[in-house]
């Protein structure tokens, strides 16, 4: 039995394929619009959630940053009037009372001497009672109408009597003068301090005016400071500037300005006070000096500040969403920096999380109250 197959012209067959390849686009095909709406979908950024910090209002005062070193109001090295041998003297690190013993020379030899004066003294007085009651008795005699005394002998008596009197104040000058180098043997702390240095060990020999030791004292401190001379004309006594050393800082008020120049660097020394001083003597310190008058001034917090290549600009945020501004920084005053206009007093800026923000995405704004 024979098969018969029903044959397909080639262009029928060519135009069924057409129909349902076209069949299947229109199946699978967006509906008008639809891929559109799915760009702007992706293209829009999630809510960013981020912190915010408020612009002020502040008093900004331009400053350069001197050095200075703290150094001591009283600080002195202690000397020895007298020649001697050292006979002890008080070790680096000992604190010392005013008048209280800071080193000792051997007064032996001056302590016989004081004998000698001592009995000198006691000679001439001896000599010189005899000589008031020769001079009284003579006088007496003398008044007489009978005696036999002459005038010459009477003063010559009592100058005697009055040449032992002028040597008595010598022998008790030079019995005073003795005494006091006993006393000077004796080296007193002039104010309270802690012993820095101690120049001669005990057994040594000092000449006249040579240092014993240095005296500091820890508890009136200054900051000496050199300034230029353009700075210098914007300080006063008591203005107050501030002092950084390392992670510690502190404020203190000028407690004098020396008004000359020195060297060719025309610059001037500053004395600042420090009631509280955080750092040690001999600490090198930065002190803030104003520059120019002070003047307000609106300041962002520097975690606002975003730098992008060449561009300065902040998040401003408003009704939600963050706005872009380009600012243009000024003078840092501790953590704010001066931004300007259009920024004003109040206008929330970004502080966390401006990183990855694009102008006019939306924000949610952190509860920053819970840490």
């Amino acid at each position: 039995m024979k098969q018969f197959t029903r044959r397909v012209p080639a262009t029928g067959l060519l135009l069924t394929c057409a129909l349902a390849g076209v069949g299947v686009w229109l199946f699978r095909a967006p509906a008008p619009g639809a891929a559109t709406a799915g760009a702007a979908v992706a293209a829009a950024p999630e809510p960013a959630v981020v912190e915010v910090a408020a612009a002020i209002d502040a008093t900004l005062a331009p400053t350069v940053s001197v050095p200075g070193s703290v150094a001591s109001l009283q600080d002195a090295r202690i000397a020895s009037e007298l020649g001697g041998r050292v006979a002890w003297a008080a070790e680096p690190g000992f604190r010392l009372v005013r008048g209280e013993v800071a080193a000792r020379l051997d007064d032996e030899a001056l302590r016989l001497l004081a004998t000698q004066h001592e009995a000198a003294l006691l000679r001439i007085d001896t000599s010189l009672a005899l000589a008031r009651r020769q001079a009284d008795r003579l006088a007496a005699v003398a008044e007489s109408s009978q005696s036999s005394i002459s005038a010459a002998q009477l003063d010559q008596v009592r100058a005697e009597r009055d040449t032992l009197e002028q040597d008595r104040r010598i022998a008790e000058a030079t019995l005073a003068e003795t005494r006091r180098r006993i006393g000077a043997a004796t080296i007193r702390a002039p104010f309270d301090g802690v012993v820095v240095e101690r120049f001669a060990q005990p057994g040594e020999h000092l000449a006249p005016g040579s240092p014993v030791l240095r005296l500091l004292d820890t508890d009136r401190l200054e900051v000496l400071a050199t300034a230029p001379l353009e700075v210098a004309a914007m300080l006063r006594e008591g203005t107050t500037v501030r002092l950084a050393a390392g992670t510690r800082s502190a404020d203190g008020q000028v407690r004098a300005v020396v008004p000359v120049g020195e060297g060719a660097a025309r610059q001037t020394s500053v004395r600042i006070a420090l009631d509280a001083s955080p750092w040690l003597a001999g600490t090198a310190v930065s002190v803030a000096l104003p520059q120019a008058p002070a003047r307000m001034a609106v300041m962002a917090p520097r975690d606002a500040l975003v730098l992008r290549g060449q561009d300065r600009f902040v998040f401003r945020v408003r009704e939600a969403r963050a706005e872009r501004i380009a600012v243009a920084p000024g003078s840092a005053q501790g953590d704010a920096v001066e931004v300007g206009a259009p920024i004003q007093a109040g206008d929330l800026l970004v502080v966390r999380g401006a990183e990855r923000l694009v102008d006019g995405q939306t924000v949610v704004v952190a509860d920053q109250s819970r840490g």
